[in-house]
């Protein structure tokens, strides 16, 4: 008999947790494991194409306070998880967790649930800390893409360490593959043949910080002139972003590129890759980049060290550290052969343990564990009512 898994996700935007959800949908499918995924919210025109039968809950209710939970939506997931029946519910970070959370209540299958990053500060202290600490205890796994999300998981929430496992951020090595040369894609993005290009890749957002890349960007070209920068994503920053660019009068240098799905030739294009962010798990674009044969240059934030060797794959610097991140690229920049050797470094470091080949059935022993504990704790409990009938 199929494994039945249900997915949820925040959307289909082309972000990391949802283009690892697709990839390991692709990666399940191949195990004859029976899936379904549902969207907490509208489709996005162009997002991620899941490879499974798809439901979607635009948003649209009202809000519950304190955890900010839409009733309909919340409502509709509650009907979907008991129409498809799954076996196993696995939740892929962000607002996932309190949907998946409220939504399961009573209902038997076991919850796992992908942390994605460190908290933010909002939800470390106070009521908000205890009420996630109560709604991740209610999955019987976690998975914790790095070992810092990890180890911060089991101590700012008291989960017990045996149900928090740590698995990786992954990746198709083809998804990243470019389709054109590298002066074609140039070419095309009216950039220079020889001028250095930094790319950033995540969404427009205050975890990832893109106003910091934009300033980077501003340090650089005193030294670099000629350098381009692209910015790959969107988000509710847009126009901050935009907007800063026009005030540093770097608008000929900064290519704001919005969410595309070209990443791989957009990659093949780029001599530096720049991760600036705030808060993080094992980014997805790291890897990207690391499959792709780009240094990384980034602020050395949870998982991030995990993923990039530091003077080995790219360089690594304190969070904040401005000047540092300027140097990095700048060194990079300046010297082809060590950029050289860092991207043959890249390649292999990330090969050998970020392929989302690897990486999904991982989780499929984490599912396959879960219904065999829950067999053997329904035949335990058998065992004891039968034997209270046998006494009495």
């Amino acid at each position: 008999m199929k494994m039945r898994l249900l997915h949820i996700v925040d959307s289909n935007g082309r972000r990391g947790a949802e283009v690892f959800a697709s990839e390991l949908m692709s990666v399940l499918n191949k195990h004859l494991v029976e899936q379904h995924v549902v969207i907490l919210g509208s489709t996005i025109e162009g997002g991620v194409d899941f490879p499974v039968p798809t439901s979607a809950l635009p948003r649209r209710g009202p809000l519950l306070p304190l955890l900010k939970v839409d009733l309909r939506i919340l409502f509709g997931l509650w009907r979907l998880v008991r129409r498809t029946d799954p076996d196993i519910i696995q939740g892929h970070g962000g607002d996932t967790l309190k949907y998946t959370a409220a939504a399961t209540i009573g209902y038997p299958a076991p919850v796992v649930q992908r942390a994605i990053g460190s908290p933010p500060s909002w939800i470390r202290r106070g009521p908000r800390r205890w009420a996630y600490a109560f709604i991740l205890s209610r999955s019987a796994r976690i998975i914790a893409v790095a070992e810092s999300v990890q180890t911060e998981i089991v101590s700012l929430y008291g989960i017990p360490a045996d149900r928090v496992v740590m698995i990786p951020s992954a990746c198709e090595p083809g998804r990243v593959a470019p389709r054109l040369d590298r002066d074609v894609i140039r070419a095309r993005l009216g950039i220079p043949v020889n001028a250095p290009v930094i790319i950033s890749l995540g969404a427009l957002t205050w975890e990832k910080d893109p106003l910091e890349h934009v300033e980077v960007t501003a340090c650089l070209i005193h030294d670099e002139p000629e350098c381009r920068h692209l910015i790959v994503g969107d988000g509710p920053l847009r126009a901050e972003v935009e907007a800063r660019i026009r005030d540093l009068a770097i608008g000929d240098r900064v290519l704001m590129l919005g969410s595309r799905e070209d990443v791989g030739d957009l990659l093949a294009a780029s001599d530096v890759m720049l991760l600036a962010s705030r808060i993080e798990g094992m980014p997805a674009s790291v890897i990207e980049a690391g499959f792709a044969g780009v240094p990384v240059v980034a602020f050395s934030v949870a998982g991030v060290s995990e993923v990039v060797l530091d003077r080995v794959t790219g360089y690594l610097v304190p969070p904040g550290d401005r000047k540092g991140l300027v140097s990095g690229i700048s060194r990079l920049i300046g010297d082809r052969r060590l950029r050289q050797t860092m991207s043959e470094s890249a390649r292999r470091w990330i090969s050998a343990r970020y392929d989302i080949g690897a990486i999904g059935p991982k989780y499929l022993e984490q599912y396959e564990y879960l219904l065999e504990q829950q067999r053997k704790d329904s035949t335990i409990r058998k065992g004891d009512r039968s034997g209270g009938r046998a006494e009495s």
